[in-house]
């Protein structure tokens, strides 16, 4: 049962790439555009519409990140996000790693995300 729902989180996070571009999440840039405008709300700055739902966007696509990272076996895993990780805690993470490798910013965000992620969160074996 974990195994078909990781395989169908997968599916639609990789291969959903229609969806990424309607919702502006595709590249690296997109990315960093929509979570920046999360951290500005939640930092108490702008409190305007398009910068709210720029926010929630960013929010959706960490909360599904993160949950396919936690379905994936154990042999499959580059990376461990401690479990007392906030979901703030994995925005930050990822903005500071693409932020740092502008060469990463015009590609597909999640395998960014990835090896940001790898970087920061190495799992202990």
């Amino acid at each position: 049962m974990k195994l078909a729902l990781m395989v169908c989180v997968l599916t639609l996070m990789i291969g959903g790439v229609r969806a990424g571009e309607a919702s502006g999440l595709t590249s690296g840039n997109e990315f960093l555009r929509q979570c920046s405008g999360l951290m500005q709300a939640v930092d108490g700055g702008a409190r305007d519409p398009e910068t709210l739902m720029r926010g929630t966007m960013c929010t959706g696509y960490m909360t599904a990140f993160s949950e396919m990272a936690l379905m994936l076996p154990e042999s499959m895993k580059t990376f461990c996000i401690p479990e007392d990780a906030s979901l703030l805690q994995t925005v930050r993470v990822a903005i500071k790693f693409l932020s740092q490798r502008p060469e990463l910013l015009n590609k597909a965000v999640l395998p960014g995300l990835i090896v940001g992620f790898t970087v920061a969160w190495p799992c202990k074996k």
